[in-house]
This record gives C-alpha cells, sequence and structure tokens, in this order.
C-alpha cells in the first residue's frame, strides 16, 4: 500500500470513528432530555407542503424541516441527520409515496431506532415511524393530508389535541400549523422546555414559500406567529390604484 492510500484509509477509518462517537454521545443526550414536536401538513389544492416545528433545543429549523414545491415535506427528529432528510425529499420529488419514502431511509440505518421520520407527500398522503429508543412519551397521529408527532411530550393524549388543534383552526395551512405546535408548546409536563421554533412552507417555487425561524426564545412558537404576521404584512399584495372615474351622463 502505497503511503497516500494508507493515509488516505486511515481518515476515512478516523471519520467514520468520530461520527459513529458523535452520534453515541447525542443519542445519550436525547434519552435524557429532548422534546420536540413537528405538524406536517399538505393542501393539495393550494399545491402547499409544509412544517412547522418546536424544540427544546437551539435553532430547531436548522436540520428538521424539510419541503419541497408539488413533492411534500419532512420531518427528521430524535437523532438527526440532514442527510435522511436530504435523501427523503429526492424521494418525493420523484413521486414516491410518504411510507415508501420513509421505509427507504432508513433501510440498513443502524440508529433508526433513536429516528423519528414524519413525511407527507404531493398526493396528501402522510406517515410517520418512531424508533423505540426515543424518550417517552413518543408517538405520532395521521390526519387528513396532514400528521403530528414529537417525543419527551408530556402524555400519550398530547398529540391527539394538537391533531384536533389542526384540524379545528381558521385559516391557511400555516396558521394550522401554528395551531398544533401552541398546544404541544403549552403542555405542562413535557420533559423540557420549548426554546426554538420554525414554520417552513414550499408552494411553486425550488425555494420555501415561507422560511421562518425562532432559534433561541422563551416562547418561540408565539415568537414564530408574531414573525408570520410581520412576513404577511410585508408581502401582502399592493392594492391596486382606485380606477378614475368616467364623465358624468348627462340626463
Amino acid at each position: 500500500m502505497s503511503q497516500s492510500i494508507f493515509f488516505a484509509a486511515r481518515w476515512a477509518g478516523g471519520y467514520h470513528l468520530r461520527r459513529t462517537f458523535g452520534h453515541f454521545f447525542k443519542e445519550r443526550a436525547l434519552k435524557r432530555h429532548e422534546t420536540i414536536c413537528s405538524a406536517l401538513a399538505a393542501d393539495t389544492a393550494e399545491q402547499l407542503f409544509g412544517v412547522g416545528v418546536a424544540s427544546s433545543s437551539l435553532a430547531v429549523g436548522k436540520s428538521i424541516p424539510f419541503s419541497g414545491a408539488g413533492a411534500g415535506a419532512m420531518a427528521v427528529q430524535g437523532l438527526t441527520s440532514p442527510y435522511l432528510g436530504i435523501e427523503g425529499m429526492k424521494l418525493l420529488r420523484r413521486g414516491h409515496g410518504a411510507r415508501d419514502v420513509i421505509e427507504s431511509v432508513l433501510m440498513g440505518d443502524p440508529f433508526r431506532q433513536s429516528r423519528q421520520l414524519l413525511v407527507v407527500d404531493s398526493r396528501g398522503g402522510a406517515a410517520g415511524f418512531t424508533g423505540t429508543g426515543l424518550p417517552e412519551v413518543a408517538g405520532e397521529r395521521n390526519g387528513d393530508s396532514f400528521i403530528v408527532g414529537g417525543c419527551g411530550l408530556s402524555g400519550e393524549d398530547l398529540l391527539g389535541k394538537c391533531s384536533e388543534a389542526f384540524s379545528s383552526a381558521d385559516g391557511d395551512l400555516a396558521d394550522k400549523l401554528l395551531a398544533a405546535l401552541s398546544v404541544a408548546a403549552s403542555a405542562e409536563g413535557n420533559r423540557a422546555g420549548m426554546e426554538s421554533a420554525a414554520l417552513r412552507i414550499s408552494k411553486n417555487d425550488p425555494f420555501p414559500y415561507v422560511d421562518l425561524r425562532v432559534d433561541r426564545h422563551s416562547e418561540p412558537v408565539e415568537e414564530l406567529r408574531r414573525l408570520l404576521t410581520l412576513w404577511r404584512e410585508r408581502n401582502a399584495p399592493a392594492e391596486e390604484p382606485p380606477a378614475e372615474a368616467g364623465p358624468e351622463t348627462q340626463g
């Protein structure tokens, strides 16, 4: 073996070792204290696909939510990996269904029992996976073109309440996603308090239609709601000037 091949092999081995130990220590921390809740939904009539997420971790919007125009949306939480989200979005863009995407990206994953995946596809299909190694209470709840899920939650009934809040909320997709998150964030007994939140919605373009983040705040979901109000004000279509009055009709 040449010297260059030897050092390349040595570097690769060290990289995989660091990655394995990095996952190990993160998994230990995850089992101790993390709380997270996400809501995903599709409005197929308007071609809107969105994710709302709140977490006890810093800057949750960095690596949890994924969405794509005409494709769907995805959240990878628990033991997070942006690579799973990237791969999942590739499959969604090719027209794969939500359940197929989850099975494909978790195939052969040695950390699958420490992960939670939530997916909605382009047809409004929704599916989730919750590993057995996540902090209790953990799970997901499906609805009509939406899914809510989380871990480190206060009780078995919390996801049902989030689902009800989504279904009964007035407004558009963003309002419904925030309604579900508000229930999770205000629940007493979660393993840890919420610290960050994010809202990502895709529509017609290759970049997000809405992409708002609260990286650290004492009430991150309410702060996210305030930012959404500002976003709407600043992105509202300009009003057309009134038409000029024509000459008065002579009687």
